[in-house]
């Protein structure tokens, strides 16, 4: 977490110098599905630096957003002035709208995947939402059913991005292709597409563990 803040405190002042520290891999799944029309929901998690998407994606849709919980607890002196900063000086720096998580922004959300647009949910994190019981590591882990939801109901697609921080400060953007849901009822698809997310986050986490925010308890689920 403090990596990551501290990213954004020495963020460049030109965006252009932002996006020359983050290479992009496979945009296209994206961009492709923009261009028929389609509404995408870029599921990811808290590892690497999630603060580069919107700079990596910038103007990659008419309105492009991404969901924001406010946080009740107290947090560390560096990571709040990151949180004034990002608020103060960076989101108006891009085209991606912060919504907030609630349900006024879960209408903001529908309203924007209905007329094709992209929008950034976390997965690892469930904010209330309700969770789908994954397997991570061998251990139960709840992650959040909100992505393949908003997919599944306004049938859009479900593509998982990966962030990866570089030793040199630069970053990886790796977009993965779509999860499919298959022919199966609406809480099965869910379930299926969510449980997929896992399997394709794992093994960056064992890769680089050091860059995954995992101190988010609430997931991990009771074991004997």
């Amino acid at each position: 977490m403090t990596l990551a803040a501290m990213d954004l405190l020495r963020a460049p002042e030109v965006n252009s110098e932002a996006l020359r520290r983050v290479n992009i891999t496979n945009k296209h799944y994206i961009t492709d599905a923009v261009k028929e029309g389609k509404g995408v929901v870029i599921i990811s998690a808290h590892f690497g630096n999630i603060g580069a998407l919107p700079v990596a994606f910038d103007g990659i849709s008419e309105h492009p957003a991404y969901i924001m919980r406010r946080p009740t607890r107290r947090v560390s002196c560096i990571i709040s002035k990151a949180r004034a900063y990002r608020d103060s000086y960076l989101k108006p720096r891009t085209t991606f709208e912060s919504i907030d998580s609630s349900i006024a922004g879960a209408i903001r959300l529908a309203h924007l995947l209905k007329r094709g647009n992209v929008v950034i949910v976390l997965a690892d994190l469930t904010w209330g939402s309700g969770g789908v019981p994954v397997d991570l590591f061998g251990i139960p882990y709840e992650m959040s059913r909100l992505p393949a939801k908003l997919a599944v109901k306004y049938r859009a697609c479900l593509i998982p991005v990966i962030t990866l921080r570089n030793a040199d400060g630069t970053y990886e953007v790796v977009v993965k292709s779509p999860v499919e849901s298959g022919q199966v009822s609406a809480q099965m698809a869910v379930h299926t597409m969510t449980k997929e997310f896992a399997r394709i986050l794992e093994p960056y986490i064992q890769m680089s563990p050091e860059q995954w925010c995992w101190t988010h308890q609430q997931g991990w689920l009771n074991v004997e």
